[in-house]
């Protein structure tokens, strides 16, 4: 938060987003989305198709703060409220989106090691049977 901050003091910016990339993060468990006052810290993961929502929503969210602030002595009727409930909601979904994306990474992975272990059953079961092929044949032939 001290880099954004500073990131700000130097342009002379009243808000900030960092984007931090998620390949060069040592913990995958920091929240994808995290909002400090008029600063915003994403996670952006060029890997994920879903990455790109999470910076337009960093956009979003810095743009209304903007919009809000120059408008504050305009008779211009903007519902803050309206404005607010949308960024906590998208926020939210962002974080559903993740959790549904790992599900759906384990459905992925517990799927392909289903399909491997069940080739490797397949071949063991065809194996054995070939050997008591064999061995009936065997038999067969020494009757």
């Amino acid at each position: 938060r001290e880099e954004i901050a500073l990131a700000r003091k130097n342009r002379e910016a009243a808000f900030g987003i960092f984007v931090l990339s998620a390949k060069t993060l040592f913990s995958k468990k920091i929240n994808r989305v995290q909002r400090f006052k008029q600063d915003i810290i994403v996670v952006w993961d060029s890997d994920n198709e879903y990455s790109n929502l999470i910076l337009e929503y960093a956009l979003t969210f810095v743009k209304s703060f903007i919009v809000k602030t120059s408008r504050e002595n305009d008779a211009v009727s903007v519902d803050m409220e309206i404005i607010n409930k949308a960024l906590v909601n998208i926020e939210k979904d962002i974080l559903d989106l993740d959790k549904t994306l790992t599900w759906t990474n384990t459905i992925r992975n517990n799927a392909e090691n289903i399909e491997t272990s069940t080739l490797r059953i397949k071949k063991n079961i065809v194996s054995q049977l070939e050997n008591l092929n064999d061995q009936i044949e065997k038999l067969k032939v020494n009757q």
